[in-house]
């Protein structure tokens, strides 16, 4: 539900990420909403290969609580949480005047402009058709 706002909602933090800070993340190359191409909301970005670190790490990727392989060694477990740490310590240095979702204008600017879109958000429109200031949530 709410594609086009899950796009502007994502494509915010993305550009901010990749022009404000040293974070590494996959190059943006291209988006568009519902008008463009007729092909509905989407988001290009350029492809990594790789393994994501849940399926490295855990003993049963596909175990949501599934606890971490015993043979990991201690060297690479140190390195991967110094990034993540990293990666948190930059995000905490970019101060905003409230909460909610990044957006960005033409001109290069972010600002906060509208309520976070979250899966949980999402799931209570969708099933319970819940709406919050005559849109729904």
């Amino acid at each position: 539900m709410y594609l086009a706002e899950q796009v502007r909602r994502e494509l915010g933090p993305k550009k901010y990420i990749l022009g404000e800070t040293n974070i590494r993340t996959p190059k943006l190359i291209a988006y568009g909403m519902e008008d463009d191409l007729g092909l509905g909301p989407f988001v290009i970005t350029e492809f990594i290969k790789g393994k994501t670190l849940d399926k490295l790490w855990k003993e049963n990727p596909k175990e949501p609580r599934s606890g971490l392989r015993s043979d990991i060694d201690e060297k690479v477990q140190e390195i991967v949480y110094r990034q993540v740490a990293n990666i948190l310590l930059e995000l905490a240095e970019h101060k905003f005047g409230r909460i909610g979702s990044l957006s960005f204008d033409d001109g290069g600017s972010y600002s906060v402009t509208a309520r976070p879109l979250t899966l949980k958000m999402n799931e209570v429109a969708r099933i319970g058709g819940v709406v919050n200031d005559g849109k729904p949530i």
